[in-house]
């Protein structure tokens, strides 16, 4: 696959800190890929300490809205501080290590010093998410849901400012995932999310901002903002499948 993105143009890509201290603005500049307009210009604003999904057709950009913000994208103009954490579609444990390596391995690659204040702290996140017992098993012996746990592991260490989540879950069975959304709500409550999903359900069980991307070039087009009880309603279900171009 040609993975050659290559924006129009390469803007300044910032945060602006200076409104209401609340969220992080990012101003998605006009994208193409092999030459096909792919992504419009647009704001996307991601409320801090809560969860924004992104839905829409495969191939309209929304995992590139990703690699644009994480900085993945060469020679493009980044001007943020934020620290950010990556968890993608495919895990990424290495085979030969064990959990509580595999949680240490992006200290130990930015070569951070504090070796025993790491492990200490490490640990003290395996017990907190319940995987104490689990510290010292390889990869293959875990299941689809408890490598999830892992990579969560991994991302509390990284303590980062926002994550971003490129269908971390879509590789598990049904009741897997559920269980595995209701975790990483709950350790991931306090952190700034932005999660791309093809599961509106899944949105839905998340969010605090559903972001539904269309258009070719692509562009935001609704926006929904859910408290826990809009999330029982029936009807807000119809309403969003029927955004999806879904009839149910």
């Amino acid at each position: 696959m040609n993975l050659n993105l290559q924006p129009e143009s390469w803007p300044s890509f910032d945060i602006n800190h200076n409104i209401g201290h609340d969220a992080y603005q990012y101003n998605i500049p006009h994208f193409s890929y092999d030459a096909k307009p792919l992504l419009n210009a647009f704001e996307l604003s991601l409320p801090k300490s809560s969860w924004t999904s992104i839905l829409g057709p495969s191939g309209i950009g929304k995992t590139t809205i990703l690699r644009l913000i994480a900085g993945f994208i060469p020679d493009f103009q980044s001007n943020q501080n934020l620290k950010i954490a990556y968890l993608p579609q495919s895990e990424l444990l290495l085979p030969w290590a064990k959990a509580i390596d595999n949680v240490l391995i992006g200290n130990k690659i930015k070569n951070n010093q504090n070796k025993k204040d790491n492990k200490d702290k490490a640990i003290q996140i395996f017990e907190k998410l319940g995987l104490v017992d689990y510290m010292s098993y390889y990869p293959h012996q875990l299941s689809g849901g408890m490598k999830q746990r892992i990579q969560i592991a991994r991302v509390l260490l990284e303590d980062a400012d926002l994550v971003l989540m490129d269908e971390p879950f879509s590789q598990l069975d049904a009741l897997t995932r559920i269980e595995a959304n209701t975790f990483a709500k709950n350790c991931l409550k306090d952190k700034t999310i932005l999660l791309v999903t093809h599961d509106p359900m899944e949105a839905l069980r998340l969010s605090d901002q559903i972001l539904i991307l269309d258009g070719k070039p692509a562009n935001i087009k609704d926006q929904l903002f859910l408290t826990e009880a809009d999330k029982h309603r029936p009807e807000l279900i119809h309403e969003l499948y029927k955004k999806l171009g879904v009839n149910l």
